[in-house]
Formats: structure tokens, sequence, C-alpha cells
């Protein structure tokens, strides 16, 4: 019996056209990537001119005050020691150690400049306690010679946190008499070895002085005496003649007064 042929396998009939057209190939990333590439370029040059703008504008008057107040608060840091400190100050017999009209000028001599100071320790145990209370935060300190080279000052700049606090301790320091009324107290004495000063020591100051910048951000002491060892004689024996420590005094306050252009000042930007 013979085996039956298996019947053929139907072709697969060829699929119906489709009556939509072919669409054709995508041309991949090159349309987006050209307009991304002018977004981009107007970005940046959005981005330029509103940087221009805002480099090339005037500062206000509130941002030209806020920056002063930042160069004033800073201006201790920003400065050298010598520039704080002028190597000479000419002084005279006026008020706060000016020249008269007609006097032959003196000069004042810097013989040292002593490593910043901590609050607690450049004063008096009393006044130094009332600075560290109101938030001082150093204390810069020089010693001067007047002309003749006998009579010796010691000046501190003592840094503080703000106005607030400077006006609170001077009045505190006020309640306790002040470093200039006689009680004896105020910037300790800082000698320099080899020099006209260097037998300066507290027991030797006859005189203690004390101003604050305009601004009330810097406290300025002064305590002056003889530089040959002697000590403390009452004041009713002592001629008004340490005039030269109230030029430094004085020079160092108007160190530290604000400026009409703070934003051309080094470290401040409007």
């Amino acid at each position: 019996m013979s085996t039956p042929e298996a019947p053929p396998t139907p072709l697969p009939e060829d699929p119906e056209p489709s009556d939509r057209p072919e669409r054709p190939e995508r041309r991949r990333g090159r349309l987006p990537a050209a307009a991304l590439a002018v977004l981009g370029v107007a970005a940046l040059v959005g981005g330029a001119t509103g940087l221009g703008l805002e480099l090339t504008r005037t500062p206000t008057q509130s941002e030209i005050k806020a920056a002063g107040d930042r160069e004033l608060a800073l201006r201790w840091r920003f400065l050298t020691a010598g520039e704080i400190f002028p190597a000479t100050v000419r002084y005279g017999n006026g008020a706060e150690g000016k020249v008269v009209p007609g006097e032959k000028p003196k000069t004042a001599r810097r013989v040292g400049i002593a490593p910043a100071e901590d609050c607690a320790k450049a004063l008096d145990p009393a006044p130094a306690k009332l600075l560290v209370q109101h938030g001082c935060r150093t204390v810069l300190v020089a010693t001067y010679v007047d002309d003749s080279l006998t009579q010796v000052a010691t000046v501190g700049v003592a840094v503080m946190p703000g106005s607030a606090q400077t006006l609170a301790f001077i009045s505190a320091l006020n309640g306790q008499g002040g470093p200039a009324s006689g009680q004896g107290t105020g910037l300790r004495a800082q000698g320099f070895i080899g020099t006209p000063a260097d037998r300066f020591l507290d027991s030797g100051r006859q005189e203690f002085g004390m101003r604050a910048d305009l601004s009330f951000r810097y406290v300025i002491f002064m305590t002056a005496g003889w530089g040959d060892g002697r000590g403390r004689v009452a004041a009713a024996q002592v001629p008004p003649e340490f005039m030269f420590a109230h030029a430094v005094l004085e020079r160092l306050r108007t160190r530290f007064a604000e400026v009409d252009d703070p934003c051309g000042q080094e470290g401040v930007s409007c």
C-alpha cells in the first residue's frame, strides 16, 4: 500500500499594499542640535548682557553705605601696622597737640609696634573687664617718644564689634570714672628694649586718654609718662607737657575716619 503524498504547503500571500504613503527615514539629532545651539548662543548673549549691565551700573546709596560700613569694620585688617601707626607725628602746644600759628612744629617718633594684644591684658583689670564684656576683639599697640626723647606714650586701638557695643562700653567706663579721671588706670605701658622707652613701666604712667572714632567702631587709648623710670607723681605737680601723646591719639582717631569713596578702598566691592 503506497503512502499518500502530503499536500503542498501554500506560499504566503503577498501583503496588500498600504494606502498610506511611506514615511521618509528621520535624520536623527541634526535638527534638535542646531536648535539647541541657537538657544545656547541666545542664552549666553542674554546672560552676558545682564552681567555687563550689573557690572557697569552705578551702586545705590544704600549699597555704598553698606560697603563703607564693611570697609571701616575691617580696616584694621587691610592696613599694615605701619599704616595704622605712622612713623612720625607732628605736634605743638595747641589743643590736642595741634601746632599753633607761628609755632615751630615738633615731631613724635614711633619706637616700636607690639604684637596684637588680648583685650583682657592690654588694659588694667577694671577697664579690660569692661572691654571683654562688650565684645572687644583685639587691641593694637605701639609706643612713641616726644621730640626730646624724654617722654613716652603707649597708644592702643581696641577693635570693637559695632557702634552699639562701643557706646555701651564708653558709658560703663565713664561710670567708673574713665581713664582720664586721675584714677591711674587705663592702657598698660609698653616699653621697647634698646629705645628711649625701655624703662617705661606701668608704675610710671602719668596721664591717660581715650577717644572713639566717629563711627564708634574703634576705641583709641593713650597712656604717657617719662622714659627715665620715675614713678607716678601727684597730678598737681605735673605741668601739661604730654601734648605729643594727645597729637598721636588724635592722629589715630582720624586714621579710622570714614572715607568719601568706600567703593574705591582695598577689599571693598559695591
